[in-house]
């Protein structure tokens, strides 16, 4: 048996999936549009498949309405500029005491030497 590569593009909010080989689809090698769990539409082609997927998507768009985009203002912004240098700060530590552990246990007499 071969093994197919697994492809998902999806909208949570409406419970709207395209599928592939994925936990939730028969791994047949058909690409398949899935609405609420249940599966709607299958196919070979991924083509006709996203387009499905996407009449599906604009279908359920005119029935519920658009979900109105996140509003980011700038505390949001700096928020998360924030927390992406600790993360990177928190990297670089690791990172420099990941190679002074080795360093030191590659010395000459050393860790296990």
């Amino acid at each position: 048996m071969t093994r197919r590569l697994r492809f998902r593009q999806e909208m949570p909010t409406l419970k709207l999936s395209l599928e592939r080989a994925t936990g939730t689809v028969p791994d047949d090698g058909r690409y398949h549009v899935v609405s609420d769990g249940e599966i709607l539409f299958s196919s070979n082609s991924q083509k006709r498949a996203e387009e499905r997927y996407r009449e599906e998507r604009d279908r359920l768009f005119e029935l519920h309405g658009r979900p109105e985009p996140a509003r980011v203002d700038a505390e949001d912004r700096e928020r998360w500029m924030r927390q992406q240098r600790v993360e990177f700060d928190l990297r670089a530590m690791n990172r420099e005491l990941a190679d002074t552990v080795v360093a030191n246990a590659r010395r000459k007499g050393g860790k296990g030497r």
